[in-house]
C-alpha cells in the first residue's frame, strides 16, 4: 500500500498548504520505516540457530523493540490523519 501510496502521489500536489497532505505523508514515512523494521527482524531471526551467541539475542531484541517503535509511530501517524479526515474514518 505504501508503494501504491507513492506512486499515486507523485503526480498530486494540492494547491494549498493541506494538513491531511502533511499527515498523509507522515503516515506514508511511517508505513516505510515499519515496513523496513519488520523485515530486518524477519531477517535477523532467520539467521539465529540454536547455537546463538548472547550478542545475537541483545541485537534481536533491539531489532523486536525497534520495530514495536515503529508500529507505535504507524498507529500515531494514522489517528493524526483520520484527524484531519474525519469522514474517512
Amino acid at each position: 500500500m505504501a508503494e501504491a501510496y507513492a506512486e499515486a502521489a507523485a503526480d498530486l500536489h494540492p494547491e494549498r498548504d493541506e494538513p491531511w497532505w502533511h499527515k498523509a505523508n507522515s503516515l506514508w514515512h511511517a508505513s516505510r520505516e515499519y515496513s523496513r523494521r519488520h523485515a530486518g527482524c524477519e531477517a535477523m531471526s532467520r539467521k539465529v540457530s540454536s547455537n546463538h551467541k548472547p550478542q545475537q539475542l541483545a541485537g534481536m531484541q533491539m531489532e523486536y523493540e525497534l520495530l514495536a517503535s515503529a508500529m507505535l509511530a504507524m498507529r500515531q501517524a494514522a489517528d493524526a490523519y483520520c484527524r484531519t479526515r474525519p469522514e474517512l474514518a
